[in-house]
């Protein structure tokens, strides 16, 4: 069972590609079929075996040996190793599923915002429905869950009102757009899921981290002053540290900041 559960991680992972490439250029996902970019060769089904296809190919087309990204490998292969750890941990559960789902859609919005510095409402609005039906199924039916329904709803609400407000406070102050409503909707979607309490823990840990990045950036010459750093990675960063180490974070910060105090 762990190698079928890994074989339907690296699927997942090729799958995740494709949308990657596809989503943020409103292209279809089912057709028409993946073809090379450059000389329009339609990729047959053996050359798109993930991982092993790659490795074969050299990352390279088979007609023109055009080079794609090594990312592409490499997605499929951690979502490989997701899907393995989510079975040992969890067996074949709905939890582990829900789990891997998550940090799916996690690395999906990492990829187009980081590109394209968007978050398609397919995924951000679609994880808040998810969100919200499975809290709602878990009140109404009462079995154990991560947050009640009223606590999902009030996460929700006030993730996505409160990068809303900094946002809108941003741009008054400095006529600059500073929160695009992609990170807004995101934000909401993770409070769906987690709930308010750990949705203020998220946005802290992402704009620290934010912080930290850009400002390295910065020092590097890597970005200007006015560049747009995409904020969606780093709340999806942090969404996954409270998901599955929120303890461990904690009693870090516990340590932690005493010292640098």
């Amino acid at each position: 069972m762990g190698i079928i559960a890994f074989l339907f991680g690296l699927s997942i992972g090729s799958f995740i590609n494709m949308c990657a490439y596809r989503l943020p250029r409103n292209l279809s996902l089912a057709y028409p079929r993946s073809r090379c970019s450059r000389c329009g060769f339609v990729i047959p089904w053996y050359d798109n075996i993930p991982v092993l296809s790659c490795i074969i190919l050299l990352a390279k087309c088979r007609r023109c040996k055009a080079v794609f990204s090594w990312s592409h490998c490499v997605i499929e292969f951690l979502l490989g190793l997701v899907a393995l750890s989510m079975f040992y941990a969890e067996g074949l559960s709905f939890l582990s599923i829900y789990y891997f789902g998550l940090i799916s859609v996690m690395v999906l919005v990492t990829m187009i915002d980081l590109e394209f510095k968007i978050i398609p409402d397919e995924l951000s609005l679609g994880g808040l429905v998810i969100g919200l039906s499975v809290a709602g199924a878990s009140s109404l039916f009462h079995f154990s869950w991560l947050v009640s329904f009223s606590e999902s709803l009030v996460g929700a609400i006030a993730g996505g009102g409160l990068l809303w407000f900094v946002g809108y406070a941003y741009e008054k102050f400095t006529g600059r757009e500073g929160m695009g409503l992609g990170d807004v909707k995101l934000l909401a979607m993770m409070g769906a899921h987690v709930g308010i309490e750990n949705v203020l823990i998220i946005v802290f840990i992402a704009s620290f981290l934010g912080s930290l990045i850009g400002v390295g950036l910065l020092l590097t010459h890597r970005i200007k002053s006015k560049s747009p750093i995409p904020f969606g990675p780093f709340l999806c960063f942090s969404f996954l540290i409270i998901l599955f180490g929120k303890e461990t974070f904690l009693k870090v910060c516990k340590v932690c900041i005493p010292f640098l105090l």
